[in-house]
């Protein structure tokens, strides 16, 4: 149970090493988790473990074209991310990362097109083992460079321009979504990338079924004003409804202007 609200990146650290122990043999971390959109320490917790013999997996899906991202800085053993989240590619555009070392160990379900194909590099034949699978459409991953091209194109802004755009408009509306809503920020401004929850009221105990538990505000932001955005119920000092904005260029503050007034016209209504 990682602490939402959070103070800083040491209650992440705590909360996972203090469940680490002897028989511990796999991490499952996010970098950017889906429902509280907070960044977490991917480097400091690799460190924290290096000396044992944990394998890490992090689960990367919103961080590529949110973070600045190095895998070959980062290294854990194994990586994946979408490209569809923050990248402009189509959907079902994904990688997976294997350190080098675990590479031999890790191959594809079925017997792909390269499996025997005699190449000089090594790594090359064991990746074109993934992409060469049968009649598997590859279009989303063809169109990484062209996603890539198309925005500099269109925007006239590199991709270092383009994530700090998005964080300063995430920033801008969570101060206008706070203030009007009197909500105190669940986590500190560094652990935030394009993502951000706010708590919406206490949700019932017993939900007839779990985390896809679909939450009546959901359908009134929809059907009354046109809003769709995530709602998640969660407990972590009891159970909640949270609500999640995601800013892209494409969006503008006076959306989130228009979030804000139709939660609390729609408060008003409830009373």
């Amino acid at each position: 149970q990682v602490p939402f609200p959070i103070q800083n990146e040491d209650e992440v650290m705590n909360a996972i090493l203090e469940k680490v122990n002897s028989k511990t043999k796999v991490l499952l971390i996010d970098h950017v988790t889906s429902a509280t959109g907070l960044i977490f320490p991917i480097k400091k917790i690799l460190e924290a473990l290096k000396n044992t013999e944990i394998i890490i997996v992090v689960d990367g899906a919103h961080a590529p074209g949110m973070l600045d991202l190095n895998l070959e800085n980062i290294k854990p053993h194994y990586y994946t991310g979408n490209c569809h989240k923050w990248m402009y590619t189509p959907n079902g555009c994904a990688f997976i990362y294997v350190r080098e070392d675990l590479q031999k160990d890790f191959l594809p379900n079925y017997i792909s097109h390269y499996y025997d194909k005699p190449l000089e590099d090594e790594h090359e034949r064991w990746s074109s083992q993934f992409f060469w699978q049968g009649t598997e459409d590859n279009t989303a991953q063809i169109c990484i460079i062209d996603s890539f091209d198309f925005v500099h194109q269109v925007l006239k802004m590199d991709w270092n321009s383009i994530r700090k755009a998005n964080n300063l408009l995430l920033l801008e509306a969570r101060e206008k979504i706070g203030n009007m809503l009197q909500i105190e920020p669940m986590a500190p401004a560094n652990m935030l990338g394009n993502l951000c929850t706010f708590p919406l009221e206490a949700a019932p105990d017993k939900p007839p079924y779990g985390f896809n538990y679909f939450s009546p505000w959901g359908k009134e932001l929809f059907e009354k004003y046109r809003i769709e955005i995530p709602i998640f119920r969660f407990q972590s000092h009891k159970p909640q409804w949270y609500f999640r904005i995601s800013p892209q260029l494409y969006n503008h503050i006076s959306q989130y202007e228009y979030l804000a007034s139709a939660i609390l016209e729609l408060f008003k209504n409830r009373k």
